[in-house]
């Protein structure tokens, strides 16, 4: 296994995304990373990313039932890690016969692999960032 170097994101499930955004860029004065609120649920989940320093928080909007295809991880709350060595994390995880998803290419270019702890809580390892460095 690597070494985890950092929690990259957080993923938190909202109800509505713009108010959501304005909480968190007005009231605690985070920045705007991201807008992915128009993503198409049936592919993926509408998200928008805020930023404080090296503080990121994905806000997923909770889907309504028949939105998502069955099989896409989220959305739920999601911690990333970004690992020392990618290729070794994915590796460790095959070794273990651990059941995960990915890499998976994310609508910012960030490239994860998804993974389900004991309580189902979903995980994931950041194994390439976004080309241009803007996620």
């Amino acid at each position: 296994m690597t070494r985890i170097t950092q929690l990259d994101h957080f993923g938190v499930p909202v109800k509505d995304l713009e108010a959501a955004r304005r909480w968190y860029m007005e009231f605690l004065g985070m920045d705007l990373r991201h807008d992915s609120s128009r993503l198409d649920p049936a592919t993926a989940t509408p998200n928008i990313q805020v930023q404080a320093g090296d503080v990121v928080i994905f806000l997923f909007r909770l889907l309504m039932n028949g939105e998502a295809l069955a099989d896409l991880p989220g959305p739920s709350p999601v911690v990333t890690f970004k690992v020392q060595d990618p290729e070794a994390a994915i590796a460790y995880l095959r070794s273990q016969n651990y059941p995960f998803e990915g890499p998976v290419t994310l609508e910012s270019g960030q490239r994860v692999v998804y993974f389900r702890d004991p309580d189902e809580n979903l995980l994931a390892f950041e194994v390439s960032a976004p080309e241009d460095g803007g996620r």
